[in-house]
C-alpha cells in the first residue's frame, strides 16, 4: 500500500456543520472541544511526527499519538488522515498498519 500521500483534506464538520461558521454564531458548548482540536490539528501532517515528511509527501503511518490528548483531537486527526488517504481500501489498510 502506498502510505505517502499529500495532506489535502476536506473540511471537518461537527454534526454536519462547519465549525468556523458555527463559531461566528456562537459555538454550542458540546462543539468547543472539536473546534479547538481543528485549530491544533489543521492538516493530516500536523497529526504525524515531525520526521514523517519525505520530499513532498508525508508518511501518515507515523502518527504523533503523544500529541493527541482528547477524544475530539483523536476524532479530528483520524478524520484528517482518512480524508487524505481518499479511498476506503487505503483507509482500512492504514488502520491495519497502525494497529487498529
Amino acid at each position: 500500500m502506498e502510505v505517502l500521500k499529500t495532506t489535502t483534506t476536506r473540511e471537518f464538520l461537527w454534526s454536519g456543520y462547519d465549525l468556523d461558521e458555527l463559531q461566528k454564531r456562537g459555538l454550542p458548548s458540546s462543539a468547543r472541544a472539536h473546534f479547538k482540536a481543528t485549530k491544533k490539528f489543521t492538516t493530516a501532517e500536523s497529526c504525524v511526527l515531525k520526521g514523517a515528511r519525505e520530499n513532498k509527501s508525508v508518511n501518515l503511518t507515523q502518527v504523533a499519538w503523544q500529541k493527541i490528548r482528547s477524544l475530539p483531537e483523536l476524532d479530528v486527526c483520524l478524520y484528517r488522515i482518512a480524508s487524505s488517504l481518499g479511498s476506503e481500501t487505503q483507509i482500512v489498510a492504514w488502520f491495519e498498519m497502525v494497529g487498529f
